[in-house]
Protein backbone atom coordinates (compact mmCIF):
# COMPACT_ATOMS: atom_id res chain seq x y z
CA UNK A 1 0.00 0.00 0.00
CA UNK A 2 1.40 3.63 -0.89
CA UNK A 3 2.54 5.97 1.85
CA UNK A 4 -0.41 8.38 0.24
CA UNK A 5 -3.20 5.62 0.30
CA UNK A 6 -2.21 4.45 3.97
CA UNK A 7 -1.72 8.34 5.15
CA UNK A 8 -5.78 8.72 3.70
CA UNK A 9 -6.86 5.59 5.61
CA UNK A 10 -5.52 6.38 8.62
CA UNK A 11 -6.96 10.41 8.41
CA UNK A 12 -10.55 7.86 8.27
CA UNK A 13 -9.40 6.21 11.20
CA UNK A 14 -8.98 8.84 13.49
CA UNK A 15 -11.84 10.95 12.22
CA UNK A 16 -13.62 7.47 13.36
CA UNK A 17 -13.03 7.20 16.61
CA UNK A 18 -12.58 11.13 17.41
CA UNK A 19 -16.14 11.75 15.89
CA UNK A 20 -19.26 12.45 18.36
CA UNK A 21 -22.14 14.13 17.33
CA UNK A 22 -22.27 17.23 19.38
CA UNK A 23 -24.19 20.59 18.36
CA UNK A 24 -22.56 24.44 20.12
CA UNK A 25 -25.81 27.16 21.34
CA UNK A 26 -24.97 28.66 17.71
CA UNK A 27 -25.92 25.58 15.69
CA UNK A 28 -28.98 24.55 17.26
CA UNK A 29 -30.38 28.23 16.85
CA UNK A 30 -29.36 27.11 13.06
CA UNK A 31 -31.66 24.12 12.90
CA UNK A 32 -34.76 25.19 15.44
CA UNK A 33 -36.18 26.72 11.96
CA UNK A 34 -36.05 23.11 10.31
CA UNK A 35 -36.86 21.11 13.04
CA UNK A 36 -40.26 23.21 13.48
CA UNK A 37 -41.07 22.16 9.45
CA UNK A 38 -40.10 18.87 10.04
CA UNK A 39 -42.30 18.11 13.00
CA UNK A 40 -45.43 20.23 11.82
CA UNK A 41 -44.96 17.93 8.47
CA UNK A 42 -45.13 14.82 11.46
CA UNK A 43 -48.34 16.15 12.49
CA UNK A 44 -50.58 16.45 9.81
CA UNK A 45 -49.66 13.20 7.94
CA UNK A 46 -50.10 11.83 11.30
CA UNK A 47 -53.49 13.52 11.55
CA UNK A 48 -54.65 12.72 8.10
CA UNK A 49 -53.71 8.82 8.47
CA UNK A 50 -55.70 8.61 11.67
CA UNK A 51 -58.48 10.79 9.79
CA UNK A 52 -58.30 7.66 7.17
CA UNK A 53 -57.06 9.49 4.41
CA UNK A 54 -56.02 7.76 1.29
CA UNK A 55 -53.85 4.95 2.58
CA UNK A 56 -51.93 4.11 -0.26
CA UNK A 57 -51.51 8.65 0.01
CA UNK A 58 -50.38 7.94 3.04
CA UNK A 59 -47.61 5.52 2.37
CA UNK A 60 -45.77 7.48 -0.05
CA UNK A 61 -46.47 10.62 2.77
CA UNK A 62 -44.65 8.78 5.16
CA UNK A 63 -42.06 7.79 3.23
CA UNK A 64 -41.81 11.86 2.34
CA UNK A 65 -41.41 12.36 6.17
CA UNK A 66 -39.05 9.82 6.53
CA UNK A 67 -36.65 11.56 4.01
CA UNK A 68 -36.97 14.82 5.39
CA UNK A 69 -35.83 13.19 8.95
CA UNK A 70 -33.20 11.84 7.14
CA UNK A 71 -32.06 14.86 5.34
CA UNK A 72 -32.48 16.66 8.93
CA UNK A 73 -30.62 14.40 10.72
CA UNK A 74 -27.57 14.67 7.43
CA UNK A 75 -27.27 18.46 7.29
CA UNK A 76 -27.38 18.53 10.94
CA UNK A 77 -23.93 16.53 11.27
CA UNK A 78 -22.48 17.86 8.17
CA UNK A 79 -23.22 15.54 5.76
CA UNK A 80 -24.85 18.61 2.80
CA UNK A 81 -24.69 16.48 -0.02
CA UNK A 82 -26.20 13.97 1.59
CA UNK A 83 -29.16 15.92 3.45
CA UNK A 84 -29.69 17.22 -0.35
CA UNK A 85 -30.38 13.95 -1.80
CA UNK A 86 -32.36 13.11 0.47
CA UNK A 87 -34.48 16.70 0.37
CA UNK A 88 -34.79 15.94 -3.17
CA UNK A 89 -36.09 12.91 -2.95
CA UNK A 90 -38.99 13.44 -0.54
CA UNK A 91 -40.43 15.81 -3.11
CA UNK A 92 -40.54 13.31 -5.69
CA UNK A 93 -43.01 10.72 -3.07
CA UNK A 94 -44.68 14.17 -1.80
CA UNK A 95 -45.78 14.99 -5.26
CA UNK A 96 -46.72 11.48 -6.33
CA UNK A 97 -48.68 11.07 -2.31
CA UNK A 98 -50.80 13.96 -3.59
CA UNK A 99 -51.35 12.72 -7.36
CA UNK A 100 -51.70 9.24 -7.34
CA UNK A 101 -55.17 10.14 -5.64
CA UNK A 102 -56.55 10.68 -9.21
CA UNK A 103 -53.72 9.00 -10.98
CA UNK A 104 -52.75 5.55 -9.78
CA UNK A 105 -50.51 4.93 -12.05
CA UNK A 106 -47.82 8.21 -10.71
CA UNK A 107 -46.09 5.87 -8.89
CA UNK A 108 -44.92 3.75 -12.40
CA UNK A 109 -43.26 7.33 -13.77
CA UNK A 110 -39.86 7.72 -13.56
CA UNK A 111 -39.02 10.72 -15.18
CA UNK A 112 -39.28 13.46 -12.34
CA UNK A 113 -40.11 16.23 -15.25
CA UNK A 114 -43.30 14.35 -16.35
CA UNK A 115 -44.38 14.07 -12.55
CA UNK A 116 -44.61 17.96 -12.55
CA UNK A 117 -46.06 18.37 -15.99
CA UNK A 118 -48.84 16.14 -14.66
CA UNK A 119 -49.26 17.61 -11.05
CA UNK A 120 -49.65 21.18 -12.75
CA UNK A 121 -53.34 19.43 -13.48
CA UNK A 122 -54.00 17.62 -10.59
CA UNK A 123 -56.60 19.50 -8.53
CA UNK A 124 -54.01 19.57 -5.39
CA UNK A 125 -52.33 22.29 -7.30
CA UNK A 126 -54.86 24.30 -8.91
CA UNK A 127 -55.73 26.73 -6.69
CA UNK A 128 -53.58 30.02 -7.42
CA UNK A 129 -51.30 29.29 -4.14
CA UNK A 130 -50.88 26.06 -4.35
CA UNK A 131 -49.51 26.51 -7.81
CA UNK A 132 -47.21 29.11 -6.64
CA UNK A 133 -45.62 26.67 -3.98
CA UNK A 134 -45.75 23.82 -6.73
CA UNK A 135 -43.00 26.22 -9.02
CA UNK A 136 -41.04 27.18 -5.68
CA UNK A 137 -40.74 23.16 -4.97
CA UNK A 138 -39.85 22.60 -9.17
CA UNK A 139 -37.27 25.67 -8.50
CA UNK A 140 -35.71 24.29 -5.40
CA UNK A 141 -35.91 20.43 -7.17
CA UNK A 142 -33.67 21.90 -10.13
CA UNK A 143 -31.14 23.50 -7.52
CA UNK A 144 -30.86 19.74 -5.40
CA UNK A 145 -30.36 18.15 -8.99
CA UNK A 146 -27.14 20.28 -9.33
CA UNK A 147 -26.11 18.53 -6.73
CA UNK A 148 -27.00 15.17 -8.00
CA UNK A 149 -26.03 15.58 -11.70
CA UNK A 150 -22.69 17.45 -11.31
CA UNK A 151 -22.17 21.27 -10.59
CA UNK A 152 -18.92 21.63 -9.95
CA UNK A 153 -19.40 23.96 -6.88
CA UNK A 154 -20.55 20.71 -4.94
CA UNK A 155 -17.29 18.83 -5.86
CA UNK A 156 -15.16 17.48 -2.62
CA UNK A 157 -11.18 17.23 -3.21
CA UNK A 158 -10.79 13.48 -3.63
CA UNK A 159 -9.96 11.69 -0.31
CA UNK A 160 -11.57 9.38 2.25
CA UNK A 161 -12.52 11.98 4.20
CA UNK A 162 -14.35 14.05 1.25
CA UNK A 163 -17.90 13.27 2.10
CA UNK A 164 -17.97 12.60 6.24
CA UNK A 165 -19.49 14.96 8.16
CA UNK A 166 -17.51 18.24 8.50
CA UNK A 167 -18.88 21.87 9.21
CA UNK A 168 -19.28 24.80 6.54
CA UNK A 169 -21.13 27.75 7.15
CA UNK A 170 -21.72 28.71 3.54
CA UNK A 171 -22.98 24.93 2.76
CA UNK A 172 -25.15 24.76 6.09
CA UNK A 173 -26.89 28.18 5.09
CA UNK A 174 -27.81 27.15 1.51
CA UNK A 175 -29.18 23.52 3.16
CA UNK A 176 -30.84 25.40 5.65
CA UNK A 177 -32.51 28.03 2.92
CA UNK A 178 -33.62 24.88 0.71
CA UNK A 179 -35.00 22.36 3.46
CA UNK A 180 -36.73 25.16 4.80
CA UNK A 181 -38.84 26.78 1.73
CA UNK A 182 -39.31 23.34 0.25
CA UNK A 183 -40.85 21.81 3.80
CA UNK A 184 -42.99 25.01 4.62
CA UNK A 185 -44.31 24.33 0.47
CA UNK A 186 -45.27 21.23 1.31
CA UNK A 187 -46.89 22.25 4.57
CA UNK A 188 -48.69 25.13 2.46
CA UNK A 189 -50.10 22.62 -0.07
CA UNK A 190 -51.33 20.04 2.72
CA UNK A 191 -53.25 22.76 4.36
CA UNK A 192 -54.56 24.28 1.67
CA UNK A 193 -56.09 20.86 0.53
CA UNK A 194 -56.56 19.28 3.69
CA UNK A 195 -58.30 23.12 5.71
CA UNK A 196 -60.53 20.29 7.01
CA UNK A 197 -58.17 17.49 8.46
CA UNK A 198 -56.30 21.20 10.17
CA UNK A 199 -59.83 21.94 11.68
CA UNK A 200 -60.66 18.41 12.67
CA UNK A 201 -57.20 17.74 14.05
CA UNK A 202 -56.64 17.25 18.17
CA UNK A 203 -56.41 20.81 19.49
CA UNK A 204 -52.59 20.62 21.00
CA UNK A 205 -51.92 19.37 17.14
CA UNK A 206 -53.62 22.11 15.96
CA UNK A 207 -52.10 24.82 17.92
CA UNK A 208 -48.62 23.21 17.45
CA UNK A 209 -49.16 22.89 13.30
CA UNK A 210 -50.31 26.49 13.04
CA UNK A 211 -47.63 27.83 15.37
CA UNK A 212 -45.01 25.96 13.21
CA UNK A 213 -46.04 27.44 9.62
CA UNK A 214 -44.89 30.63 8.33
CA UNK A 215 -47.72 33.91 9.15
CA UNK A 216 -47.35 34.40 5.05
CA UNK A 217 -48.29 31.08 4.21
CA UNK A 218 -51.36 31.25 6.83
CA UNK A 219 -52.26 34.20 5.34
CA UNK A 220 -51.81 32.82 1.45
CA UNK A 221 -54.16 29.84 3.06
CA UNK A 222 -57.08 31.65 4.51
CA UNK A 223 -57.33 34.65 1.60
CA UNK A 224 -56.99 31.73 -1.01
CA UNK A 225 -60.42 29.86 0.75
CA UNK A 226 -62.11 32.68 1.51
CA UNK A 227 -61.66 33.65 -2.07
CA UNK A 228 -62.84 30.43 -3.51
CA UNK A 229 -66.13 30.72 -1.40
Amino acid sequence: MSRRINEDFNKFVTFTQEYHFSLNSNQIERYKPMHKKLYAFLIIVAEMKNQCHDAKSIVFLEEAASDIMTAFFCIAQGLYKAGKLQLRCSIENFLKALILITTPNITEEKVVNNIFIIAKQDRHFTNSFASQLLDFIQNDYKLLCETVHGNLATFHPISALSLLPQYDEDLLSECIDLYSKTVESFLGILYINYCICVDQMHPENKKDFLDCISKTTKGNVIESLFSNK
